[in-house]
C-alpha cells in the first residue's frame, strides 16, 4: 500500500465545516492538498493511491472512506479529542 497526501485535482479553494460531538471539523482543499483540523488542531492524513482510503498517525492500521469518516473517529477513539 503506497500512501500519499491527499489531493484533488481542482486548484480552487474548497472548504467544508461541520459540528460532531461538539467538535468543529473543518476540511480545505486548496491547490491540491487536503487539509483536516479538528479544534483548529491540524490532523495529518495520507489517502492510499490504489484504495483512495484515508488514513492518520492518531488511528495507526485503520482506513477510512471519506475525511469527515476520519475526523469523526479521530474525536470517538483519539483521548485528546473526547470530550
Amino acid at each position: 500500500m503506497q500512501a500519499k497526501p491527499h489531493a484533488r485535482k481542482e486548484d480552487t479553494m474548497a472548504e467544508e465545516q461541520q459540528t460532531y460531538k461538539g467538535r468543529d471539523i473543518r476540511i480545505s482543499t486548496e491547490a491540491g492538498a487536503t487539509q483536516l483540523s479538528i479544534d483548529g488542531r491540524n490532523i495529518d492524513i495520507v489517502q492510499d493511491e490504489d484504495s483512495g482510503q484515508y488514513g492518520t498517525s492518531y488511528l495507526p492500521y485503520r482506513n477510512y472512506s471519506s475525511v469527515v469518516e476520519l475526523a469523526q473517529q479521530v474525536i470517538d477513539y483519539v483521548p485528546d479529542f473526547r470530550s
